[in-house]
């Protein structure tokens, strides 16, 4: 079955309950939009890497539909963790499944960038994107809650959670586990220089320099002065003041 359009991939998903699991070919993005609609308690998902980012597939090592088939002929399994971001939406709540990564601030508009401008160049669209918004970034101002701790008032320019190694098609987390229990999280106020070396560390995975350092936490709750936007998984929503993200350890069933 072929999406037509965004949120189709969840729609079919949700309409799938009859099957023992799912294949999606597509990225970060779609394969969220399947986990939301999948049942995840009994389904069992099968990733085909077709997408700009891969972030799952790439920390899984299924980056080739030869990788990911044979694989599958093998019978091999993983429960992998999941994170459940809760937040209000034009006066609703919403609840997703995030598979990789989440972001306010500077993140999160690189992607609103790259999809505005860059998606047509593919694999180069974020790095264009990211070095455009290093130069555009604001900071923020927000106060923050780790694993249920006192509220911390903060300035920021970008927030980012992640559940995957890699953010997009590059290895921005090399603490990540997908089967910790936790999410990695990197707060960080950064200017255009400071930016401009923390993607080229990554980029060449020298890792030389960084904005700032990973937090490992099990739940984190922020909430923002003024509205902002919440990137998950590629899927933008915009005018958030309050976001809740809590790890689902091992809440997906994964061919691994």
């Amino acid at each position: 079955m072929f999406t037509e359009r965004p949120g189709h991939a969840q729609e079919l998903s949700a309409g799938a309950q009859a099957f023992e699991g799912l294949a999606v070919f597509g990225g970060d993005g779609t394969t969220a939009e399947v986990v939301n609609g999948m049942d995840t308690d009994r389904q069992v998902l099968l990733l085909l890497a077709g997408g700009t980012g891969n972030s799952l597939a790439r920390d899984l090592g299924l980056t080739s539909l030869d990788a990911a088939f044979a694989t599958a002929r093998e019978g091999r399994r993983r429960a992998l963790d999941l994170i459940r971001v809760a937040f209000q939406y034009q006066a609703k709540n919403y609840s997703r499944l995030a598979i990789s990564t989440a972001s306010v601030g500077y993140a999160a508009e690189v992607v609103k960038l790259a999809n505005r401008f860059f998606k047509p160049l593919g694999a180069l669209c974020y790095p264009l994107a990211a070095t455009f918004q290093a130069a555009r970034q604001q900071s923020f101002h927000l106060a923050t809650s780790l694993d249920g701790g006192p509220f911390r008032e903060q300035r920021l320019s970008n927030l980012m959670i992640n559940n995957t190694g890699h953010a997009g098609n590059f290895r921005a987390f090399r603490g990540a586990d997908l089967r910790d229990g936790q999410m990695e999280v990197l707060m960080a106020r950064a200017g255009f220089t400071s930016q401009l070396l923390h993607n080229f560390a990554v980029l060449t995975r020298t890792y030389f320099y960084a904005t700032a350092s990973e937090v490992a936490a099990r739940e984190l709750t922020l909430r923002l002065s003024t509205p902002r936007g919440l990137m998950i998984d590629g899927e933008l929503w915009e005018g958030v003041t309050e976001v809740r993200f809590e790890v689902l350890p091992g809440k997906l069933k994964c061919v691994a």
